[in-house]
C-alpha cells in the first residue's frame, strides 16, 4: 500500500478518521478498546462501539439459539382462541394469508416479509459473518455480507410485531378466550437473542479487518490508493466516505455533494460525497406520504361482525376503545406508534428539509437528534397492521364473529413505508453543509473525538 504523505495520488485512505453521517465532522480517532464508544464531539451522535466482550463464542451461540427459536416460532402456533366450542389457531403466516384471502395481498406480503423472510435472511448472513470472520484472511465478499446485513436487519420487526400481539390480545379477550401457544414464547426469545447477537458483535473490528484494495475506480478511471497521514485532515471540500463501512478518503481536487465518484476500495460500494438527490428525493415521497395518510384516516382499517352486527374502526377509533377500556398504557402506545409517529415523521423530515434549504443554523444539534429519533421510530408504526392480520387470522367464524380488513389498512402501510424510505433518502449532513458549517473556516477536525466507556468502572 503507498503511503502518501503529500496528495500525490488520485485516492488515499484517511487513517484514524471518521466521519459523522448525522453532521458531515470528519475527526480523527486514537485507537479503540473494547468497552468503548465513539461518539461525535459535535451534535454528540453514536458513531460506532466495541463491545465488551471479546469472545467470538458469545454471538455465534446466541446466532445459533436465533436459528432454532426461529424453527420453534415457525413450527408451532402463536394463539388460539375459542368461541362457543369453535376453535383458531394463529401461526406466524396466518395473517398473511388471510389479507391475501381478503383482496389485500399487497399488506400480506409486507407483513410475511417483516415477520417470516427478512428475520431469517438476517439470522442467516449473522451466522455467516460470524462463520467467516474466524479465518485469518477473510474472503473476497465478506464486506457485502456486512453490508446485506445493515442494511435488511431494520426490516426484521419481530420485536414490533410482538407488541401487535399484545394490542391484539387486549381486544380478543372481550370476545373470546384466548391462549397463549408456545411459538409467542419462542418469538419473545428470538428478539432477546437477535438484539444480544447485534450488541455483542464488533462491527468496527470488521469492517478494519476487512482488506484495501491498492486500486479502485475513482471518477470512471482506475486510480491507486494510498495512506494519508498528517497531524491536520486534509480540507473538507476534498473529503469523502463511505456510507457503508465508513472509511475515508482525501483527493487532490473538490468533490462536489452530488453524483457518483467511484467506487469504495474496502467495501465496493459507490461513493457520493452525500445521499444524491438526496432533498428533492425524500420531499417527493414525504408528499406521496401525506396524500396516503388522508385516506388512511379517512376509510376504515377494519370491520368487525359478531352475531350479525357489524361496525367499522378507524385508526384513532381503536385508541378510544383501548382508552374506555382502562387499558391506558397500550392507548398510549397505539396513540403515539399510529398517529404520532406518523405526524411527527412527515412533519419532521419537511421541517428539516425547509430549514436546510433556507440554510438556517438554528438548533442544529436539535435537528439533527431529531432525526435520529425519526430513523429509529419509523417502523415501530407497524404495530397497527400486524394487530389486524393477527385479528383477521384468528376471527373468522362467519356470522358468529368475523373481523374482515380494509382498504384503510393498505393506505396506512403505505405511509409507514413511503416514510421510512423518505428518511432513509433523507441526508442530515446537508443541514449543516447548507449553513456553512462544514465549510473550511470552522476549524472543527483538528479535535480528537472523546472516548466514552460505557464499562461500569466499579466493575474494573
Amino acid at each position: 500500500m503507498l503511503e502518501c504523505k503529500e496528495l500525490n495520488e488520485t485516492l488515499c485512505v484517511v487513517d484514524e478518521a471518521v466521519e459523522c453521517l448525522s453532521c458531515g465532522l470528519v475527526q480523527k480517532y486514537s485507537e479503540v478498546k473494547h468497552g468503548e464508544l465513539i461518539a461525535c464531539h459535535r451534535c454528540g451522535r453514536e458513531l460506532f462501539r466495541h463491545p465488551i466482550s471479546r469472545h467470538r463464542a458469545v454471538p455465534f451461540s446466541f446466532a445459533i439459539s436465533s436459528a432454532m427459536l426461529y424453527v420453534m416460532m415457525i413450527a408451532f402456533s402463536l394463539l388460539s382462541v375459542n368461541i362457543y366450542g369453535r376453535t383458531n389457531s394463529l401461526g406466524v403466516l396466518s395473517g398473511s394469508i388471510e389479507f391475501m384471502n381478503q383482496g389485500l395481498g399487497v399488506v400480506g406480503f409486507l407483513v410475511a416479509l417483516a415477520v417470516v423472510v427478512f428475520p431469517i435472511i438476517a439470522i442467516s448472513l449473522m451466522l455467516m459473518i460470524l462463520h467467516f470472520s474466524r479465518y485469518q484472511k477473510l474472503p473476497y465478499f465478506f464486506p457485502k455480507l456486512l453490508h446485506f446485513y445493515k442494511v435488511l436487519r431494520p426490516w426484521s420487526m419481530v420485536e414490533v410485531y410482538i407488541l401487535g400481539v399484545f394490542v391484539a390480545y387486549t381486544k380478543l379477550v372481550g370476545m373470546a378466550y384466548v391462549e397463549i401457544d408456545y411459538s409467542l414464547y419462542s418469538m419473545v426469545l428470538l428478539m432477546i437473542s437477535m438484539s444480544i447477537t447485534d450488541a455483542s458483535v464488533d462491527f468496527a473490528g470488521l469492517w478494519e479487518r476487512c482488506p484495501i484494495k491498492t486500486t479502485t475506480t475513482f471518477h470512471q478511471k482506475q486510480v491507486d490508493v494510498g495512506h494519508y497521514q498528517l497531524p491536520q485532515l486534509p480540507r473538507n471540500d476534498r473529503i469523502v466516505s463511505c456510507e457503508c463501512c465508513g472509511i475515508v478518503l482525501t483527493t487532490n481536487q473538490s468533490v462536489h455533494e452530488d453524483g457518483h465518484i467511484g467506487s469504495c476500495p474496502r467495501c465496493g460500494n459507490k461513493i457520493h460525497k452525500r445521499k444524491p438527490n438526496s432533498l428533492n428525493r425524500s420531499l417527493a415521497l414525504l408528499f406521496a406520504a401525506f396524500i396516503f395518510y388522508i385516506p388512511a384516516n379517512l376509510y376504515p382499517i377494519m370491520s368487525t361482525t359478531m352475531m350479525g352486527l357489524t361496525s367499522s374502526h378507524r385508526i384513532f377509533g381503536g385508541v378510544v376503545e383501548l382508552w374506555q377500556s382502562n387499558m391506558v398504557p397500550l392507548a398510549l402506545l397505539v396513540f403515539v406508534a399510529s398517529i404520532a409517529v406518523p405526524v411527527l415523521k412527515i412533519s419532521g423530515i419537511g421541517i428539516m428539509i425547509g430549514a436546510s434549504l433556507m440554510r438556517s443554523k438554528k438548533l442544529l444539534i436539535t435537528r439533527s437528534k431529531l432525526f435520529q429519533v425519526i430513523s429509529f421510530i419509523g417502523r415501530w408504526s407497524m404495530i397497527d397492521v400486524f394487530m389486524i392480520s393477527i385479528l383477521i387470522a384468528l376471527i373468522h367464524f362467519d356470522a358468529l364473529a368475523t373481523v374482515n380488513a380494509h382498504v384503510g389498512i393498505l393506505m396506512f402501510a403505505a405511509v409507514v413505508v413511503v416514510t421510512i424510505f423518505a428518511a432513509d433518502f433523507f441526508d442530515p449532513r446537508l443541514m449543516w453543509d447548507y449553513a456553512g458549517m462544514n465549510n473550511s473556516e470552522y476549524d472543527y477536525q483538528s479535535k480528537e473525538i472523546e472516548h466514552s466507556s460505557f464499562i461500569d468502572e466499579s466493575n474494573g
